[in-house]
């Protein structure tokens, strides 16, 4: 599935996919590594087009790296805007570790 099929699966699904996450039978299929990685080969040429000489590779608007707190409040922006439920990106980072571990052990 691409990126531009996903808003319309996610809107014909969305009754039986709300189900499978609340009574937690909801197993999300990771992306496939091949992908994520052409993605970011992908950006990185870009970046390397528009800013040749770059230290970080998401480079923030005004030089330098994004700071912690600008990820946390663009985090909780979005996360609002489409959740109720409260959680932090330290939450989904720890939930998708553990997801990870108990594939590999499991």
């Amino acid at each position: 599935m691409t990126v531009d099929e996903l808003l319309g699966y996610l809107k014909e699904h969305k009754t039986e996919l709300l189900e499978s996450i609340r009574t937690r039978k909801y197993k999300p299929q990771p992306v496939r590594r091949v992908e994520m990685l052409e993605i970011m080969r992908q950006y990185d040429s870009a970046m390397k087009a528009r800013c040749p000489v770059r230290e970080y590779f998401f480079p923030s608007p005004v030089g330098g790296c994004y700071q912690t707190t600008w990820v946390g409040n663009v985090f909780d922006e979005m996360w609002a805007k489409y959740n109720t439920a409260h959680a932090t990106p330290y939450d989904l980072r720890h939930n998708y570790a553990v997801e990870n571990i108990n594939k590999w052990v499991g």
